[in-house]
């Protein structure tokens, strides 16, 4: 379910007028925006980033939020050794920026000649990462999964110290929900909440975000925990109150509708 929320869009769920707003949609160019014409009344987003983004590229500012969030139920109990230094996960795209996650592993190497890093996840650019990692040198390293199963992929998190994610664009990032519920410190470049979620770190920029990846792997007495900020059962219930103020209104705007319609008769 938490996935199905990283991936809805305008385009694909329109309840009424009540329209739910992912990432895709608060980006500028986005043609589904100018054919649906929505208002900030109907308008329900997945972050406070997505908000602020809507209301930059459309002058408009949605009213509602559901949050991303994630369902624990997903989590095997895991008692094991943190063995991995630094995993990364999602589409091998440009907007991900995993170029930036290879430079990073290749700055900390200096301080951790051994680390060790994964990036799960497939895409063009899976072939240009890895010229990139033998390049550096850094083959023994950093691994390039490929595509693996979510179980898989929530597995090596809970294994993994620091969670990776300079992805520049990321409406909520459901990935790093998922890293911080299996224990890691997640660091990234895009703030999805104004508030500040626990162990999520938000880096300025490359060399700020290999400081704090740092800053985590060379401290040995620190503590790692699963963090729940969203429960993907209270987004869920959010989305279906609102939809079910959305059903109650509409024969009250049909009853008016027609009363429109006689007068201009």
């Amino acid at each position: 379910m938490s996935a199905l929320l990283s991936q809805i869009s305008l385009r694909e769920i329109r309840f009424k007028t009540l329209l739910l707003a992912a990432w895709r949609d608060a980006r500028p160019g986005n043609r589904y925006v100018y054919q649906m014409m929505p208002n900030g009344d109907n308008l329900v987003a997945l972050s406070d980033f997505i908000i602020n983004e809507f209301k930059r590229n459309y002058g408009v500012t949605p009213k509602y939020t559901a949050p991303g969030a994630i369902d624990p139920s997903l989590f095997k109990p895991f008692t094991g050794e943190r063995d991995i230094d630094v995993v990364g996960a999602g589409s091998l795209i440009g907007l991900k920026q995993y170029s930036v996650f290879i430079d990073i592993i290749q700055a900390l190497k200096r301080n951790i000649p051994k680390i060790k890093a994964i990036i799960c996840g497939n895409g063009p650019e899976m072939a240009a990462l890895q010229i990139q990692i033998n390049r550096l040198g850094l083959d023994g390293n950093i691994t390039l999964t490929g595509e693996l199963p979510h179980a898989e992929v929530l597995a090596l998190m809970q294994r993994t110290k620091v969670f990776l994610h300079p992805s520049r664009y990321e409406g909520f990032g459901i990935v790093c929900l998922e890293a911080l519920y299996a224990g890691a410190k997640v660091i990234s470049f895009v703030r999805p909440m104004i508030n500040e979620i626990p162990n999520w770190h938000i880096a300025r920029n490359a060399a700020d975000m290999t400081r704090m990846a740092k800053e985590v792997l060379l401290d040995a007495d620190l503590l790692y925990y699963p963090v729940l900020p969203y429960h993907i059962a209270d987004t869920v219930k959010i989305i279906m109150e609102l939809y079910q103020q959305e059903a109650a209104i509409m024969p009250m705007r049909s009853a008016m509708a027609s009363k429109e319609r006689v007068d201009l008769k």
